[in-house]
């Protein structure tokens, strides 16, 4: 945090000493470059901008490209008008603009924004009027301002890229269902657009990235970003708060610590501790990567715990504050369904929204056909009423026997598995936490990863930041999120809260969606353009 406040004192000081000059030279109290909002207004008018442009500065993506644009006017201010000039100045102004300003052969000619857009008028109403005299006058009088076919191409290919990844970056972005944890609300094969505004926009924290990709190059696997700058979390004001049984996306809490490249999920850092590899040898791997918070994986999960909310599973149903939580058409339990003849499995599916996992095993000494399907409660019923099915009943691990990688991996203390788990309170912003040993599996992660922290127990002495302690108040609020598909969903029971940094932006539709080789391929129409909170 230290070296970015220094880098970008840098980068404020170098761009603003060199407006110092520039309005020194134009008449203008030079001391004003140094004054937010004012500087800017004077910088339009030296250029020749409506000071409307300093309030669309302000905008998000918007407001990057005014300010490319602002700096361009200044560079052709001063007589430069190369694309090279212009890239120059829009990546490095703090390095452009003083070199620029202090460079003695360099002097000030014309407004940049004013004659530009003067020749771009009157070249505009020429051709428009067919009059090729005064096209040719026009392009004659300009030759500063012409650019050949290759610079007009690579401009736009420039502002396109840009443009998208910004709209990507802060508005809305694409994202596709890569697993089955939120069938049958959302499928796999969906396609969805996510908007970033819902929740609050939350500002870039790790600036310097190729642009379009999110955290690993395409072909290599490397990273896809520099940790060089990074900017501590903001947001800025939200459309609406994240409600009770909102579908999220957000940043994958365990992608902090990950193994670069092209690694399977299972094997990655925290899967493996849970499955009891050594850390420090993992941690020795030349392969590990601790990626920032706005880097890490994207996944989608419905928020079933709000801060403060009291979540517990019991007998593989949700409840939220002690009261049965709400059983909306999306969710899918696991069933073992039995039968004396072979089932049309494609025809059932079709019929009841059931997905199957495996099929025929024997059970006793006769042949019986027993299928393993994830289907609402509502399809077991219709299930049940099939010709040929002799029972339907619902898996359910029983009450009291701990299952591997289920939060807070301690199995001594908490027995909890996917179908009875809890309670557990989510913490609140503000909100003190009471810690004892028994209980300080739960908050070493907000503790620690998630607030910065240390965080030490020594003979049964909880230290924070070196000081022992028996309580603990979050600066963040923190949320629970689980998958619609109950019994195959990798969630806040594997991994704990998910904090409010962590949120990137609320599902709206689907926009396209296929189906899996495996099944067919093809495409859901029926699904395109659906809402996506599958409620």
């Amino acid at each position: 945090m230290f070296l970015t406040l220094i880098i970008v004192l840098i980068a404020y000081l170098g761009l603003h000493i060199g407006l110092y000059k520039i309005f020194e030279e134009r008449g203008q109290a030079a001391w004003k470059a140094f004054v937010p909002v004012l500087s800017e207004l004077i910088w339009c008018r030296i250029v020749g901008r409506s000071a409307w442009s300093v309030l669309w500065l302000w905008l998000p993506v918007f407001g990057f490209f005014v300010g490319v644009g602002m700096l361009i006017d200044l560079a052709r201010s001063y007589g430069r008008h190369g694309f090279g000039q212009h890239f120059f100045m829009a990546a490095l102004p703090f390095i452009a603009v003083p070199m620029m300003a202090f460079d003695k052969k360099l002097k000030f000619q014309e407004q940049g924004y004013t004659a530009f857009h003067s020749y771009r008028h009157d070249l505009r109403a020429a051709i428009k009027a067919k009059d090729e005299f005064k096209i040719k006058q026009i392009e004659a009088d300009n030759r500063r301002f012409h650019k050949n076919t290759l610079r007009e191409w690579t401009e736009a290919a420039f502002f396109a890229i840009f443009a998208a990844h910004f709209i990507r970056l802060l508005l809305i972005e694409a994202y596709t269902i890569p697993t089955p944890s939120m069938e049958g609300s959302l499928l796999v094969g969906d396609f969805l657009l996510v908007s970033k505004m819902h929740y609050g926009i939350r500002t870039p924290m790790t600036p310097l990235s190729f642009p379009l990709l999110h955290n690993m190059l395409p072909f290599t696997g490397g990273e896809s970003y520099s940790k060089a700058i990074q900017w501590g979390y903001f947001r800025l004001p939200a459309i609406q708060k994240v409600e009770r049984y909102d579908p999220v996306v957000f940043n994958f809490p365990e992608g902090d610590t990950v193994f670069g490249g092209f690694v399977d999920f299972s094997s990655q850092y925290h899967n493996l501790v849970k499955g009891g590899a050594n850390p420090a040898q993992l941690r020795n791997d030349p392969r590990l990567v601790l990626r920032p918070v706005d880097k890490r994986d994207h996944y989608i999960k419905r928020c079933v715990g709000l801060p403060n909310d009291k979540i517990e599973v019991k007998q593989g149903l949700l409840y939220v504050n002690d009261q049965l939580g709400d059983e909306y058409a999306g969710i899918q339990y696991e069933y073992n369904i039995y039968s004396q003849t072979k089932l049309d499995i494609d025809f059932i599916e079709a019929q009841t929204g059931a997905t199957f996992e495996r099929v025929e095993s024997r059970k006793g000494t006769a042949q019986v056909n027993q299928n393993v399907a994830y289907m609402s409660r509502k399809s077991a019923e219709l299930f049940a009423k099939i010709q040929g099915v002799d029972s339907v009943s619902r898996v359910l691990r029983p009450q009291g026997l701990p299952e591997r990688g289920i939060f807070p991996y301690n199995p001594q203390l908490f027995a909890w598995n996917i179908d009875n788990y809890g309670p557990i309170t989510i913490p609140q912003k503000g909100t003190a936490i009471s810690l004892t040993p028994n209980n300080i599996d739960l908050y070493r992660r907000v503790i620690a990863a998630y607030e910065g922290h240390t965080l030490e127990v020594k003979e049964g002495q909880i230290i924070i930041d070196g000081t022992p302690t028996n309580s603990f108040t979050p600066a963040m609020n923190y949320y629970w999120m689980m998958g619609d598909n109950r019994n195959q969903s990798a969630d806040s029971r594997s991994w704990g809260f998910v904090p409010e940094d962590h949120i990137v932006g609320k599902p709206l539709l689907v926009c396209w969606s296929t189906r899996d080789a495996a099944r067919g391929g093809g495409i859901r129409w029926n699904r395109i353009f659906m809402g996506a909170s599958g409620r």
